[in-house]
């Protein structure tokens, strides 16, 4: 039995008591943050989404027109139905206000129609929006990612597809979108 507890005792004194042989080891790395100021869009009052005069050359069916973001040119998908005439159409384009050098996405909120204030005609809608850079602002992967590459502000304008209606009625449609920014 001492022989038992005189083991216990050794083999305990063995695994408490410090190990000259062992070398303590210690490794340090950094730690980092980036405090961003917050995004923020404006629109320019100036610059608004104008599709222009148009044609109603026939309302037999629907026909797509295209106010392109990137040169403000408006086309018809089929000048036979409607047809873009003037030049009083032009892009809409808005400023943000953000942090350089990181990618934000711009998004529009769905249900955007124009509508007939008189009431003649059918609701319009606005989709296939389109986003390109104007000022100080460099493209994303994706057509609505950018981010600004100078200073905190630039400018992008936004295109859209707006959808005439088969039996569309002359008159002067108008509405309202959102757009929105978000940093990835």
């Amino acid at each position: 039995m001492k022989k038992l507890a005189y083991l216990l005792f050794a083999t305990a004194f063995l695994f408490t008591g410090k190990a000259n042989a062992q070398v303590a080891s210690l490794a340090s790395n950094s730690a980092d943050a980036k405090l961003i100021i917050p995004i923020s869009i404006v629109a320019s009052a100036s610059k608004t989404l104008n599709f222009g005069t148009l044609l109603l050359v026939s309302t037999t069916s629907e026909t797509k027109i295209t106010l392109a973001a990137a040169t403000g040119n408006v086309t018809s998908a089929d000048d036979l139905r409607v047809k873009p005439v003037g030049s009083t159409n032009s892009r809409a384009e808005f400023t943000v206000t953000g942090e350089v050098d990181v990618l934000f996405d711009i998004t529009i909120v769905a249900g955007s129609v124009l509508t007939d204030a008189l009431g003649a005609g059918a609701d319009m809608s606005l989709e296939g929006y389109n986003f390109s850079a104007v000022t100080t602002l460099d493209v994303g992967s994706t057509g609505n990612a950018f981010s600004i590459n100078t200073g905190t502000t630039g400018v992008f304008a936004v295109g859209a597809d707006l959808i005439v209606g088969s039996g569309q009625a002359a008159a002067i449609y108008s509405g309202t979108y959102s757009v929105a920014v978000a940093y990835q």
